[in-house]
């Protein structure tokens, strides 16, 4: 049976997940103590029953037909027999728990053969007139029926009885017609509605108890369940997290309670925790700040405040601490909470993040974000002070040499080690940073005038002027140095920082491995690299470069073999400007991959021109820099030039230098062993002025082995460059290689390279380079002078 909607509970648990399955275990119990409450009071309504029957008996004889009277108690007794055995039954099954709807069922059954019996009376004993006999039995019927709603939580039972007991007398007064026939057949009507009713409700009170018994029952074992898992998850909060609890007394700061992670990160036990305050083992805070904050929560001016410090554990380390404090009066004396978090790990983290930020990873100098604002604070120092900040702008001289002949390990140890030279040299005071490859900037603080900045930059000369120690190598990486000196050279960072770079400028241009000190002048010529690099891209844009040739001659022959293509640049605005100007502006703004296929296009065109119907094929030379093979597109750049003007790849010469071949990566051979499967010839320029090996030499195929211009010019007066000139000329014959003797300008060294088996030569002795037009008019003449005689040999 379900209780009324005004009965039913409300509690929050019907709508959790698991609250049907709670419902359905509530709603069994339920049903079970009702139907063992039934059966608990079955013995007493059985014996109450038989008591008024036996009396009613008893009142009966003398008025009634004695055999069916005697009928009706006998099968009364029968009943109530098989009654009390089916609750002997039932108080004996120890499985009745499982099935309460089972037991309910056999109850009604047997309290409706008793219901039946009992109602009979009415049938049996009572016609329809109310003599006082027969009231004295619808008295008792009725009695008996008010019992049973009280006696009987089962609603079916209680039905039963009620029906049973008044129903036929109701009916037999209806049918006697007369007015108080009908009266009192009305009022037992009503009777049994309202005992009907009551009943019902009296069990869905019974049974709503029942239910708000359980549920509270439910309710306080989640309470408990509850309360005991938030006692764990707390004392796993206080005692297994990482933070540390204290609780102190406010007044001295001993320390009252402690948790577990305070004893486990500080090392003293508890009790000895007890024995000390806050300030025995919070370090590096201010005492006065932190009575004051602690004053501020007494007086209830703020909840929490929050300190930064460090715990000084037992065995003297320490490690930094966040602490929370917050202040309770609710307790005699008040007490302070403090709690600790270790951050150890986080701040390790932002040390981490700040070196990243602020630290070249290579060298461990500062970076080129954090001596940016670092010179902004030097700067306002020096203005109060009335003192000088120098800075000094610093480039490796062949940096990019070592890098692409050694590989860029070797270039990382040989930045690691300027490093430690440049600290060195410097003050405490001082500050060194790299700004990126192999650019380092000085900053020099409290300097009372540009001569102190100037002793340093000797000083960091003189110390790069040693040779490196680099796998193994000795290798020289001397250093380029510009100064700029506040205020003198100017007042901001971006300023002085821009005059440092022209003065470095200046010192690369005027022979490197020195220094320079920035100078008005400097800034005119830094304009002047201005104006050519903006002329320059102009002029790339307009085609406004043009190609110059070298002749190469043929010394048995006395004819023009080849010739070397050469860039020049006259500009309208700017005249004649030579490569030594343009081509390190056209570096440092990228376009040097853009001349190179400039060059490649003109030169192969010029050279398919000249041979043009000749009779002798003459090839055409170009210069390409190690830059060039890190372009992805050069050999496309080359396949593309030979298709277009239709020169022959044998026809085509590229000149290479050793820093190309000297390189770890494979990349270079790769492109180079692509080219000569082409058919272009490669040949190996200004040899024996770099990082000469023979091992490099057998591993590319090369034709030719130029000599540089510097060995040449010397072989008439020095015994060291003879020496030198005749070395390579005998391993050049070793290799098979045909050698080129570039620099020609005397016929003594015409006579020297002769006298050595050269065959080919370059140089003002017979031609300074020529424009497009005098190369086609030179090779169609075929000689150019003619070829003095060998001298003969001493």
């Amino acid at each position: 049976m379900q209780p009324t909607s005004q009965h039913q509970p409300t509690a929050p648990a019907s709508r959790t997940p698991d609250a049907m399955p709670r419902r359905r275990s509530i709603e069994l119990l339920v049903r079970h103590d009702r139907v063992e409450q039934i059966y608990a009071r079955s013995p007493f309504s059985i014996a109450s029953l038989s008591f008024v029957c036996l009396v009613y008996f008893y009142l009966q004889l003398g008025h009634g037909r004695p055999q069916i009277l005697g009928a009706w108690i006998g099968m009364l007794a029968v009943v109530h027999t098989g009654r009390y055995l089916l609750t002997r039954l039932h108080h004996r099954d120890a499985e009745r728990a499982d099935h309460p709807d089972r037991w309910l069922r056999r109850y009604q059954v047997a309290t409706s053969l008793s219901a039946v019996v009992v109602g009979s009376v009415s049938v049996l004993f009572t016609d329809g007139h109310m003599t006082t006999q027969q009231l004295m039995s619808v008295l008792v019927l009725t009695g008996l029926a008010a019992g049973v709603m009280v006696a009987v939580p089962d609603v079916p039972t209680q039905s039963v009885y009620v029906l049973c007991l008044l129903g036929p007398v109701t009916v037999q007064y209806f049918l006697q017609g007369t007015p108080a026939h009908y009266g009192m057949a009305s009022l037992l009507l009503a009777l049994v509605v309202v005992l009907l009713k009551y009943g019902k409700e009296h069990v869905n009170h019974y049974e709503a108890s029942l239910r708000f018994q359980y549920e509270n029952k439910a309710l306080v074992a989640d309470l408990k369940q509850e309360k005991e898992r938030l006692d764990v998850r707390l004392g796993r909060i206080l005692n297994d997290g990482s933070h540390e609890l204290y609780v102190m007394d406010a007044e001295s700061q001993r320390c009252l309670q402690v948790n577990v992670g305070a004893v486990r990160n500080l090392g003293y036990t508890e009790q000895e925790l007890r024995e000390r305050s806050l300030r025995d083992f919070l370090i590096d805070v201010d005492q006065e700040s932190l009575r004051a904050k602690i004053r501020l929560l007494s007086e209830g001016r703020t909840e929490t405040v929050f300190l930064r410090g460090r715990h000084l554990r037992q065995n003297g380390s320490s490690y930094p601490v966040d602490v929370w404090l917050q202040y309770s009066d609710q307790e005699d004396p008040p007490i302070l909470v403090a709690t600790a978090l270790d951050i150890t790990e986080r701040d390790e983290y932002e040390q981490r993040l700040s070196a990243q930020a602020n630290q070249d990873q290579l060298t461990g100098l500062p970076n080129r974000f954090f001596v940016m604002s670092y010179i902004e604070h030097a700067l306002r120092r020096a203005r109060r002070g009335e003192r000088c900040v120098a800075l000094l702008f610093m480039d490796l001289d062949n940096f990019k040499t070592v890098n692409d002949t050694l590989g860029h390990a070797a270039g990382d140890e040989l930045l690691k080690q300027a490093a430690d030279r440049i600290r060195s040299v410097l003050r405490e005071c001082d500050t060194a940073a790299r700004l990126g490859g192999d650019e380092f900037l000085l900053v020099l603080e409290d300097l009372a005038d540009a001569d102190q900045a100037e002793a340093v930059a000797d000083k960091v000369v003189q110390a790069f002027s040693r040779p490196f120690l680099v796998a193994s190598r000795r290798l020289h990486a001397t250093a380029s140095v510009g100064v700029s000196v506040f205020p003198h050279d100017g007042g901001s960072v971006e300023e002085l920082m821009q005059n440092a770079d022209t003065a470095m400028y200046q010192a690369k241009t005027h022979g490197r491995n020195e220094f320079r000190l920035f100078t008005p002048a400097m800034r005119m010529a830094a304009e002047e690299r201005l104006l050519i690099a903006s002329h320059l891209r102009r002029a790339m844009e307009r085609n406004g470069l043009d190609l110059a040739y070298q002749p190469i001659l043929d010394m048995e022959g006395g004819r023009i073999v080849g010739a070397e293509a050469l860039l020049r640049w006259h500009s309208a605005e700017l005249g004649e400007v030579p490569p030594e100007q343009f081509i390190p502006v056209a570096e440092s703004l990228g376009l040097i991959d853009a001349l190179g296929h400039y060059v490649m296009r003109n030169a192969c065109r010029e050279a398919a021109a000249w041979n043009h119907g000749a009779s002798l094929p003459r090839y055409v030379s170009i210069n390409v820099s190690p830059q060039q093979f890190r372009d992805p597109d050069f050999l496309t750049v080359v396949e593309s030039a030979l298709l277009e003007s239709g020169l022959p790849p044998e026809l085509l010469l590229l000149e290479i230098t050793e820093s190309l071949l000297i390189q770890d990566a494979e990349e270079p051979l790769q492109i180079i062993r692509h080219l000569h499967e082409l058919g272009v010839r490669l040949a190996l320029d200004d040899f024996g002025t770099g990082y000469s090996s023979l091992s490099y030499l057998k591993r590319f195929p090369l034709q030719v082995l130029k000599i540089d211009r510097s060995f040449v010019q010397g072989v008439a007066h020095d015994a060291n460059d003879r020496a030198l000139v005749e070395a390579i000329i005998a391993m050049a014959g070793s290799l098979d290689l045909e050698v080129v003797g570039e620099g020609v300008e005397t016929e003594a060294q015409l006579e020297f390279l002769r006298g050595q088996g050269v065959r080919l030569v370059q140089g003002f002795l017979y031609s300074r380079p020529v424009t497009s037009a005098e190369i086609r008019a030179l090779v169609a003449e075929g000689s150019m002078v003619p070829i003095p005689p060998l001298a003969p040999m001493v």
